[in-house]
């Protein structure tokens, strides 16, 4: 859905202080090489997002950006002092949204974050990532299957940590700025669906079809000192703590 100024006008009278988290992600049948599914949701949208905040005089915006702004052209782990070089599509407009919010603060003077978050794992989110996946399959008591290398490493971040982030950027001694937001580290895929089963009582229900003489494949990731150094922010949820405590909420227990 893409929303108009005046709609948005409206919505953000009286409002401070706006994080901006709505978009469109990458779908399976997206053209690999095309902006356009991106330039209503991800681009006209958050344009018009911004002159209703100039309008209504909001005084900080935090917007969620992506890993996906950095690429195999990028060196590992990825800094925000690095040039972007985004991954896909997806990337390139989410990196343009992070140019569109940096030409307003020079404007304005809104007080601006961006944060380039990690793909993300938690209660409720979409099954198309692996850890979603090996969650899916766990709570099913299906089989876990990897193809290919199981040492081959991933980065996923708990999603309290990264609402966490965005509290921070929000404070009042937060200066604004570019920020990864991620775990800091990877895993194994060996690792996580080990620790998926072991969370959801589905223990040794797992297949390898490991690919012989297969090399590991090493993840980047991105380096979080930035944010860990400005904005007082470090994930606290580790693979098995996130993995316990969207165990609970699924249950209807408190997190």
């Amino acid at each position: 859905m893409t929303y108009h100024e005046q709609e948005l006008i409206d919505t953000l009278a009286g409002v401070d202080a706006l994080v901006h988290l709505a978009g469109r992600r990458t779908q399976r049948d997206d053209p690999p090489m095309r902006v356009w599914p991106f330039a209503e949701p991800n681009v006209r949208t958050f344009d018009n997002l911004l002159h209703a905040a100039a309008h209504n005089a909001v005084s900080r915006i935090v917007f969620l950006s992506s890993i996906a702004v950095y690429s195999s052209a990028n060196a590992s782990p990825y800094r925000e002092s690095d040039p972007a070089r985004p991954l896909n599509p997806y990337g390139l407009s989410k990196l343009y949204g992070e140019e569109l919010l940096a030409f307003w603060q020079r404007r304005t003077g809104t007080k601006a974050s961006v944060l380039r978050v990690a793909a993300l794992y938690g209660h409720g989110e979409r099954i198309s990532a692996v850890m979603m996946k090996f969650v899916s399959d766990a709570q099913a008591k299906r089989t876990l299957k990897i193809k290919g290398n199981p040492h081959t490493t991933v980065e996923h971040l708990y999603v309290k940590d990264a609402v966490a982030a965005v509290m921070a950027a929000l404070g009042e001694g937060s200066p604004g700025g570019v920020f990864n937001i991620g775990p800091g580290s990877t895993f194994s895929l060996i690792e996580m669906a080990k620790a998926v089963n072991d969370t959801f009582d589905n223990r040794g229900n797992l297949e390898i079809e490991d690919r012989e003489g297969a090399e590991p494949r090493l993840a980047a990731y991105l380096d979080v000192e930035k944010a860990a150094r400005t904005l007082g922010w470090r994930p606290r949820f580790g693979l098995a703590d996130g993995l316990h405590d969207m165990w609970g909420i699924s249950l209807g227990r408190t997190g």
